[in-house]
């Protein structure tokens, strides 16, 4: 018994407190690099910026409606669900780029 059930857990703490960096998690900084890129995005020609407002209301309102589903709202499943209500082809694709020039989605 002694053989570090004790220091198994001090090692265990340790490592999930320098974990995500070990783990590749991004920075701060990177995310919001990232974050950059992604708004610098040229949105497709479909989405108009009069389009615009009403697109991310739409995906909005489909991410309430998978929290109200239980459903955690990765892109794939989002990108699934907007298909099924008929959103634009070109807001399902450009999703991450939508999502990064409203901070609220």
């Amino acid at each position: 018994g002694t053989s570090g059930g004790g220091s198994a857990t001090s090692l265990h703490a340790e490592s999930c407190m320098d974990g995500p960096k070990k783990l590749g998690t991004p920075s701060p900084e990177g995310v919001q690099d990232f974050l950059n890129v992604l708004r610098r995005r040229a949105l497709p020609a479909e989405i108009s910026d009069e389009m615009l407002p009403q697109v991310q209301q739409t995906v909005f309102q489909c991410i309430v409606s998978l929290y109200r589903d239980r459903i955690k709202p990765l892109q794939n499943v989002l990108q699934r669900r907007l298909r099924e209500l008929c959103c634009l082809e070109a807001a399902v694709t450009a999703l991450l780029p939508l999502c990064a020039r409203d901070p609220s989605l």
